[in-house]
This record gives structure tokens, C-alpha cells and sequence, in this order.
């Protein structure tokens, strides 16, 4: 169940776009590890909203964290992958349309 990077969700800055690539294919990988029962083995230009835009990373950083606990090693269940998929990626979508698009705007401005 592969989660696809959309056009739609490119913040206007090449760099955030190409790490939230690459966070969309981590969060495939992972996916496709929990499917396959494996288990988990897996700032600059003064930006005034970088404290909000830190906050939420990190929140997102705990929730993964409390996601690996439970989690583990043992037999995963469909329903933690349910719960992975669900949490990693309707936040990276709801995060990166609103709070990186401002971040993206305000760097593209930046940077010319």
C-alpha cells in the first residue's frame, strides 16, 4: 500500500520537497516491512515560524518513537499498520500543506 508523492503537496522549495520525498519513501519502506512481517528495522534565513515548524517536527518525532515501542519486534498485526499509515501519513500530508508551504514561500522569497 505505496503512498505517492503528489505534485500537489511541493512546497515551492526544491530541498523541503526532497526531503519530504524521501520521507515518503521511508514511510513506504517501512510499510512494507510491517506488511511483510518484519518488524521496525528500520535553520536558516530568520524564519519567524521555524519555533512553530520545530514544535510539530518534534511532536511528529514522538509519535513515531511511541509507534516503535508498540510496535517491537513481536508479530505485527494489521492493525498496527493500519495505525503506521494512518498517523505518519496523514500528518506528513496535513503538515506539508500547511505549515511547509508557508516555510517553502518564505524561503523561495529568501533565496532570490
Amino acid at each position: 500500500m505505496a503512498f505517492q508523492w503528489r505534485h500537489d503537496l511541493s512546497v515551492g522549495f526544491q530541498e523541503i520537497d526532497d526531503q519530504h520525498k524521501e520521507l515518503f519513501r521511508k514511510i513506504n519502506d517501512l510499510l512494507e516491512s510491517i506488511g511483510q512481517g518484519r518488524g521496525i528495522q528500520e535553520v536558516k534565513y530568520n524564519y519567524n515560524g521555524y519555533p512553530a515548524q520545530k514544535t510539530e517536527h518534534n511532536k511528529f518525532i514522538k509519535v513515531l518513537d511511541e509507534l516503535k515501542k508498540k510496535i517491537g519486534t513481536s508479530d505485527v498485526l494489521l492493525s498496527s499498520l493500519l495505525t503506521v499509515q494512518k498517523v505518519t501519513v496523514d500528518w506528513l500530508i496535513n503538515h506539508i500543506s500547511k505549515m511547509d508551504k508557508t516555510l517553502g514561500s518564505f524561503l523561495a522569497g529568501a533565496v532570490k
